[in-house]
């Protein structure tokens, strides 16, 4: 009887793990939603500038500050020279392209030199 119980509680405790790799995509995407906005704002700024502002900004973020640095070493690059090179790609779009999110509400950003705005 025993032996019954302790296996049920191993087994609720293996089921009730939460999926690591699913929550670390769920999280990036957040996070460059989250930032997208804050980027576009930043696009006309030195890299090293916006990365330090990222990554300060980053550690004032509870429990997943760690990752959100990661994020800003992994992916800040190529979304900002995405959003330096045209001026028409949102912060959301950029995601998209960038972590592989899939944001469906994403427009065009309207930044000085977009012709669709």
């Amino acid at each position: 009887m025993k032996v019954l119980i302790v296996l049920a509680v191993l087994c609720a405790f293996v089921y009730a793990k939460p999926q690591e790799k699913g929550l670390g995509e769920e999280i990036e995407c957040d996070l460059c939603h989250y930032f997208g906005p804050t980027l576009e704002d930043w696009a006309d700024k030195e890299l090293s500038e916006i990365d330090d502002f990222m990554k300060a900004e980053c550690r004032m973020i509870p429990f997943i500050a760690d990752k959100c640095v990661q994020w800003v070493a992994d992916h800040l690059d190529e979304i900002v020279i995405l959003l330096k090179t045209d001026e028409c790609i949102s912060g959301c779009i950029a995601c998209n392209k960038v972590c592989g999110c899939d944001f469906t509400n994403c427009k065009p950003s309207c930044r000085k030199e977009c012709p669709s705005c």
